[in-house]
């Protein structure tokens, strides 16, 4: 009973409001014929007025039904009142006809009016109040519906705010580890000692930019394609110099897909598993690849190594850079977005993302 309470709160709290208006005209309506010529008693005065009361508790729910279904489907102001207003004439001649009828079946005897009379004067007086209580059940519905979708944005907003910032978080944990700083710097130092210059200063800026990403975007949930592209590309330099001949990399993005907004850090991850995992036994010719196109409204992301493959890779896709990835996909796109392992064609690992391009998340 409580979890039906607690589902159906809106309509328990308007059907109890309709209850209560009821009463209250009702008390008022033998309070007043109490002084008068023909005074009613009080279970009359409720017989004459409860009624419409519950009818418009009946008609609540189909006019709220109807506004929820429409506000889901992101129509216009204008075709919303289109699509109302003819219901809401028709609600108003059922129940302004209904009150004529239930009035002229409680007439006196030797009333003098007929029943196109009672017809005639309750729609003069009473149509256009009927057209305005109408609208102002919708309008509490989309009240309610708006506040929930507010509360709703909120919650997700918040949850993805905390993930983004775990995954910034994990991001420099994987970066900042003593033996990847050892080995960057050491390569920087090899360099400079056989004169490579550029190339060190390279590596330096590489580093320097990869960090000062990391740092300072701690605030943004969403960025280009091309952007988080620059990013991966400037890790895999870094690992490309330290790797030496050990690493090839190769980056396809189709220009119409440049300026699609992903989750920020969404690349680096999967990089660093295929790096980590995919080709820590490759002595030579490893390779990554990763390529980027669009597709019947959809991002399709792919890292691919051709590394020890998927059976062995099999526990990175628990580890906190996965699983995380995983949870701020699900915060950001719901069901619309895919994370899929699968085994390369000749060997390795493929991560393929799906992500929808029509989702707004401003």
């Amino acid at each position: 009973m409580a979890s039906f309470l607690q589902k159906n709160r809106l309509y328990v709290t308007l059907f109890l409001g309709w209850c209560l208006l009821g009463i209250f005209s009702s008390v008022q309506y033998y309070l007043m014929e109490k002084g008068g010529d023909m005074p009613v008693t009080l279970g009359k005065a409720f017989l004459r007025q409860l009624p419409f009361y519950f009818l418009w508790a009946c008609y609540t729910p189909f006019i709220l039904a109807l506004s929820n279904r429409w506000i889901h489907r992101q129509v216009s102001t204008a075709s919303l009142l289109a699509r109302h207003l003819p219901i809401a004439i028709a609600v108003a001649l059922l129940q302004t006809t209904f009150q004529a009828l239930f009035t002229y079946s409680l007439r006196t005897a030797g009333s003098k009016y007929e029943l196109w009379d009672y017809v005639r004067g309750y729609l003069g007086s009473w149509f256009h109040f009927q057209l305005i209580i109408y609208a102002m059940v919708a309008g509490i519905g989309y009240a309610f519906t708006y506040r929930r979708f507010y509360r709703e944005r909120e919650a997700r907003a918040l949850a993805l705010e905390k993930q983004l910032s775990d995954a910034r978080l994990e991001s420099l944990k994987m970066q900042l580890q003593p033996h990847f700083l050892f080995n960057t710097l050491n390569s920087i130092s090899m360099l400079v000692r056989k004169h490579e210059d550029q190339t060190a200063i390279k590596m330096i800026a590489g580093l320097s930019d990869l960090l000062r990403f990391l740092l300072d975007s701690s605030h943004v949930q969403l960025i280009p394609l091309c952007q988080e592209i620059a990013l991966v590309q400037k890790y895999l330099e870094i690992e490309g110099i330290r790797f030496q001949d050990r690493l090839t990399y190769s980056i396809q993005v189709d220009p119409t897909a440049e300026k699609i907004k992903v989750p920020a850090l969404l690349l680096q991850p999967l990089v660093e598993n295929a790096l980590r995992h995919g080709l820590k036994e490759k002595l030579t010719g490893g390779q990554v690849q990763i390529t980027a196109s669009a597709q019947n409204q959809h991002l399709i992301l792919e890292v691919q190594d051709n590394g020890i493959g998927l059976t062995e890779n099999l526990g990175s896709a628990s580890g906190i850079g996965l699983r995380n990835t995983r949870q701020r996909l699900e915060t950001l796109y719901g069901e619309s977005a895919q994370f899929h392992l699968l085994p390369a064609p000749g060997g390795g690992t493929v991560a393929q993302i799906i992500l929808p391009t029509s989702v707004n998340h401003d």
